[in-house]
């Protein structure tokens, strides 16, 4: 393998000779690591390192001379095992490291130099956990809407349909949902901008979820229709909540967007529902009905 390609990896290369002496260094993609590791080449092991640490060493190269064959192993090391500090300006604590030790043979089979590689088991971990917190970061992404930070329509399916399964094996649990949607968002849009419009988008999700966090889920379904599944409210209490809100956002005043108001749908899910479908078509219908006897309405399908 050619040098460009080892100095492309993040471990570090060391070529030893036969009796202990640093002879390259190669690989790494830390700046100070590397230049650190690059001043060791013409010392002897027993130059850079401390009584115990150099004989560890010398025994893991004298084992490849001798049965001329590779091993690996893991090892810790710290400031405290190096003489000169001053390269190990990185390694207050004890730094685990993954190690492969091979022979390099000269033209006559015999070993001339060794190869030490070394792969830092606390990047390997970081490295996962880094992994780890993006692959979270994708799926709340993929969850989340990106104007409000809401959970998003996918959020909603995937949770409808869980707590449609669970009403239909649990008769004493009831699930209630709101479909709140502005009135004439259109017109605030024309009149005013789709800044504008999609500030007040953004004030109604603030609201909805600092109201309703604690006691549902809250997601937006379409541009300006947010829907809430409340967890466990009898009908009465989910159109008490409703009609608050309504007069909430209805006396609402900023200097940001223009003056607005909300129509709010509600139902259940019901035993009879067959599929999610059914339930967002009754909470479609609820909201239809809202709208249609003058906006600033409330209409429930709940019985």
């Amino acid at each position: 393998m050619e040098r460009s390609i080892f100095n492309t990896l993040p471990m570090l290369f060391f070529i030893y000779s036969s009796e202990g002496i640093y002879l390259d260094v190669l690989g790494g993609n830390e700046k100070k690591i590397v230049e650190n590791a690059k001043k060791l080449v013409g010392f002897h092991i027993n130059d850079v390192f401390e009584e115990n640490m150099a004989n560890f060493i010398s025994e893991k190269l004298t084992e490849v001379v001798s049965f001329n064959k590779s091993f690996s192993f893991t090892y810790a090391i710290s400031i405290d095992h190096f003489k000169d500090k001053s390269h190990t300006d990185l390694l207050h604590k004890p730094h685990w490291f993954e190690v492969n030790v091979s022979p390099i043979l000269d033209e006559y089979n015999k070993v001339s130099k060794i190869f030490w590689s070394q792969f830092s088991v606390q990047h390997y971990k970081e490295q996962l956990n880094k992994l780890e917190e993006e692959k979270k970061e994708l799926k709340k992404l993929s969850l989340q809407d990106e104007l409000t930070g809401l959970y998003n329509r996918r959020y909603l399916y995937k949770k409808l349909e869980n707590k449609l399964t669970l009403i239909k094996t649990n008769k004493n649990l009831s699930q209630s949902l709101l479909s709140i949607s502005i009135d004439n968002l259109k017109k605030i849009n024309s009149d005013y901008g789709l800044f504008d419009g999609d500030k007040a988008i953004e004030f109604l999700a603030e609201n909805i979820f600092s109201t309703f966090k604690n006691i549902g889920i809250c997601t937006r379904f379409r541009e300006d229709n947010f829907i809430v599944i409340l967890d466990n409210l009898e009908a009465k209490k989910s159109n008490e909540l409703a009609e608050d809100f309504r007069k909430t956002i209805e006396e609402h005043k900023s200097k940001d967007f223009p003056k607005f108001t909300v129509s709010i749908g509600i139902t259940e899910i019901r035993r009879s529902d067959d599929s999610i479908k059914d339930i967002l078509e009754r909470l479609e219908e609820a909201l239809f009905y809202a709208k249609k006897s003058g906006r600033n309405k409330i209409y429930t399908t709940i019985m």
